[in-house]
């Protein structure tokens, strides 16, 4: 039997004032995949402290996390 669950308990979040149960690995990177956010230019706060872009591949939600991801627009 593995010690590893094939289907890991979901990561409970609020994203951008809403509940979020992220199901992925638990890595931002893995959490902005699954909104479809991809490569677009965003800001990512986590419990209110910046990520910077290159340390977004390091970077873990966990449980209770507060996540704000700030998508740029362009206007004028």
């Amino acid at each position: 039997m593995s010690s590893h669950p094939s289907n890991p308990k979901p990561i409970l979040l609020t994203v951008n004032g809403e509940p979020h149960r992220h199901q992925g690995s638990g890595t931002l990177t893995a959490l902005l995949a699954e909104m479809d956010i991809g490569s677009k230019p965003v800001a990512v706060l986590i419990n209110d402290a910046v990520v910077n872009e290159k340390d977004r591949r390091r970077a873990r939600v966990k449980d209770g996390d507060l996540v704000e991801v700030l998508i740029f627009a362009g206007g004028g």
